[in-house]
């Protein structure tokens, strides 16, 4: 339950965003620069992690958008369910199974209330 009257017909941080427009564009800016600016992760990597962490936070909007980008990256919906509920025996590399590893240790997105 939010602490604030968000906009009726939004879920998620969308309804955030439109609850104060003018934190939305600096919020969005730094989501383009994790997920599709140049990085040591490949944006398949990046959208994987965000869909994981998403799952974490029990946030059915940004599961399924970061979930729908990161299968049109690796060209598998199952892949990125399995990584979903067992990254461990999914077909990633170690390194992303050790990086989800720690950030399923705690889901900021929960803890600040973003993601309901």
């Amino acid at each position: 339950m939010p602490n604030i009257a968000l906009p009726e017909g939004l879920r998620s941080i969308s309804a955030g965003f439109a609850f104060r427009p003018e934190r939305a564009k600096p919020m969005r800016d730094l989501a383009h620069i994790l997920l599709h600016e140049p990085n040591s992760l490949t944006p398949a990597k990046r959208e994987l992690v965000a869909t994981y962490v998403s799952s974490q936070n029990d946030c059915f909007f940004c599961q399924a958008s970061h979930g729908a980008a990161a299968a049109c990256h690796v060209g598998s919906a199952e892949l990125v369910q399995q990584v979903k509920t067992d990254f461990q025996s999914a077909a990633i590399t170690p390194k992303l199974k050790a990086l989800l590893a720690i950030r399923g240790q705690g889901s900021a997105g929960r803890q600040a209330g973003l993601c309901r």
